[in-house]
């Protein structure tokens, strides 16, 4: 049972530390996406 607890609060520890990184990662590909597409809207008006 012991080794069953520490194996869940490793995964959620993993999992709390993968959802910031995903954060981080959704927010570069928004940012990413906003620049791409003011980029192609330049590229269209000239």
């Amino acid at each position: 049972m012991a080794e069953r607890k520490s194996g869940i609060g490793r995964a959620v520890r993993l999992r709390r530390r993968c959802t910031r990184e995903r954060a981080c990662g959704m927010m570069e590909t928004v940012l990413g996406d906003r620049l791409h597409q003011l980029k192609c809207g330049l590229e269209m008006t000239f």
